[in-house]
């Protein structure tokens, strides 16, 4: 008993453990079938929802085919409509174009028949022009041996040939149409004249313009004097120093020893030039040339030649009249003082077009005062063109337009050049004063070498000319008489001369102005008179009381011939300087001027 009581709690420790294996199990049988449940009634409802989408996906095609199948027959139905419209539209144009072409069958066989028709005219006027050309070929033979017979006849009677029959007629006919073409010439030349006092006033803004000149030179050295020699070695100082500072103070080269007792100065600027030759003046005056004396100097000098330059810009200004003239652009006025131009004033010949553009726009009824104001301005670029990087014309314009000058003095700048076209009947103003100005005789320099040449040039082209026998250029090249043998140049062919000339000196020749040209025409007879027992001159031409006596007998064949003697006296035939191409005449003479060329 007692060991059965002692393996009582061992017993149910093993009793519990069995019950308690067994709930377990139980338990998870239960888990697992309550899972399988639960499983299954959720499949059974993914089941009917899945058959529920399915049907409704089902019921949607079916609607959706039913739908595309009415789209599909609605489209093919309009297809079909357009098919059929386009079908009858080509079969109506498939019938025009068979109108057409049937017509045009038509037309084709009626121009047929009218070639056919037109082949059988042809055929038989060619029959008609090969009869016709037999019997011309006939009377074409008659007419040669007639023809030979009576040219035959005629040279028989007349004494002369074809060719020399030939000859004179073409002479004759020549000198007829020289004579004419002189006589239209000269009724041309008197309907000019008449014009030309009626149109005055274009022909002086819009003609006068193609005398203008684009030339520059540049002066480029000032020349000092100096008392001796011994003064150039205080000059150069040790070592050059003091010729070194003066270069560096200036901007100017110093060139010592070419010259004997002066100092040449070098430079493209010429403010710089006048400043440097003030300076040297005053520096040899003084006889203390050091360093610091030099740049002393030339900063008075510098100052003085600023106070200059503002001083003849004023003066320029008032004498022309011209009001708000901004400070800067008068400086820049004065400046243009120590520009030349071929050896002419840029400022004088600015103020000289100032004055003839403000005459012409007062003569045109324009604004006097603008003109002259754009006249003044328009080469103003000259007077910083050596500082910068341009044309002048360009240089100007940017510069009277940063100082707010208008579009008229802008437009005259670029325009007396060609460089824009006019805006502003001002414009032809400037430009046509700018070429009076500088073509003026003497205004500008030229050298001797082209003088000379020109003055060579021109004899030349007048003794060209068949029956001249000398030509002299005289009044500085502005006139050439021209000597005629009279007996091989009669008076209408003077005058024709007159204008040959002209017109060969303005085709080969180019320079500013106007050259007039004279052509004299004289013969001279001589007579004696006296008693018969009185002894006679030297070389004195034989004749008798009352006999005019042609002093060209007394020359050699050869003389008469050539035209190369010389006649004794001589006569001009004035005339006045007209505008334009003109020829003028006079009874002994001819003369004519050439414009310019330029």
């Amino acid at each position: 008993m007692d060991a059965l009581l002692q393996g009582a709690p061992q017993i149910l420790v093993e009793y519990g453990l069995w019950v308690a294996i067994v709930g377990v199990f139980l338990f998870f049988a239960l888990g697992w079938f309550l899972c399988a449940w639960f499983n299954a009634q959720k499949i059974k409802d993914i089941e009917q929802q899945t058959e529920k989408r399915v049907a409704k996906l089902a019921e949607k095609a079916d609607r959706d085919r039913k739908a595309a199948f009415l789209e599909e027959k609605n489209k093919w139905y309009d297809n079909k409509a357009r098919f059929e419209r386009e079908l009858d539209q080509k079969q109506r144009e498939l019938e025009e174009l068979g109108d057409k072409q049937q017509e045009q069958e038509g037309k084709l066989t009626e121009r047929l028949d009218l070639a056919q028709q037109r082949d059988k005219d042809l055929g038989r006027r060619e029959r008609d022009v090969r009869q016709r050309g037999a019997r011309l070929e006939k009377r074409e033979a008659e007419l040669d041996d007639i023809l030979v017979q009576q040219r035959s006849q005629l040279e028989r009677i007349s004494g002369m040939n074809a060719d020399h029959a030939r000859e004179m007629l073409l002479e004759t006919i020549k000198h007829d149409l020289k004579q004419t073409a002189t006589n239209i010439g000269r009724e041309i030349i008197d309907q000019a004249r008449e014009r030309a006092d009626r149109e005055a006033k274009k022909i002086l803004s819009l003609a006068i313009e193609r005398c203008s000149t684009d030339q520059t030179v540049q002066s480029s050295i000032s020349v000092v004097a100096l008392p001796d020699d011994d003064i150039k070695g205080r000059i150069v100082g040790k070592e050059g120093r003091n010729i070194i500072s003066f270069e560096a103070a200036t901007g100017v080269k110093v060139i010592v020893n070419d010259t004997p007792e002066a100092v040449v100065l070098s430079s493209f600027d010429p403010v710089k030039r006048d400043v440097a030759r003030l300076a040297m003046e005053q520096l040899v005056r003084e006889g203390r040339i050091n360093p610091s004396r030099v740049e002393e100097v030339v900063a008075d000098c510098e100052q003085k030649i600023e106070g200059l330059i503002v001083d003849e810009g004023k003066q320029a200004v008032r004498e022309l009249n011209i009001d708000d003239l901004h400070p800067e652009l008068i400086k820049l006025v004065g400046k243009l003082k120590y520009r030349t131009s071929y050896g002419q004033s840029v400022l004088g010949h600015s103020k000289e077009v100032a004055f003839l553009a403000g005459a012409m726009a007062a003569e045109v009824g324009l604004d006097e005062k603008l003109a002259r104001r754009c006249a003044l301005l328009h080469d103003l670029g000259k007077a910083v063109d050596q500082e910068q990087e341009g044309k002048h014309t360009d240089i100007g314009a940017f510069l009277v337009g940063k100082y707010g000058e208008g579009d008229e003095v802008i437009n005259g700048i670029f325009y007396h050049h060609g460089e824009a076209e006019a805006t502003t009947p001002i414009s032809f103003l400037v430009k046509a004063a700018d070429a009076i100005s500088s073509s003026r005789p003497g205004a500008r320099r030229d050298d001797a070498e082209g003088y000379i040449k020109r003055v060579r040039d021109l004899e030349e082209v007048a003794q060209a000319f068949d029956g001249v026998r000398d030509a002299y250029a005289i009044n500085a090249g502005r006139e050439v008489r021209v000597m005629v043998n009279a007996g091989r140049v009669n008076d209408d062919q003077a005058k024709t001369l007159s204008f040959e000339i002209a017109q060969r000196i303005r085709d080969e020749m180019t320079y500013p102005g106007e050259v007039q040209i004279t052509v004299i025409r004289q013969t001279i007879a001589t007579d004696w008179a006296g008693r018969s027992n009185k002894r006679r001159p030297k070389n004195k031409p034989r004749g008798r009381g009352g006999r005019r006596f042609d002093r060209n007998r007394g020359r050699n064949n050869n003389d008469r011939k050539n035209g190369s003697y010389r006649r004794e006296g001589q006569g001009n035939s004035a005339a006045d300087k007209p505008a334009g191409e003109q020829v003028q005449q006079s009874d002994r003479g001819a003369s004519a001027n050439s414009p310019d060329n330029r």
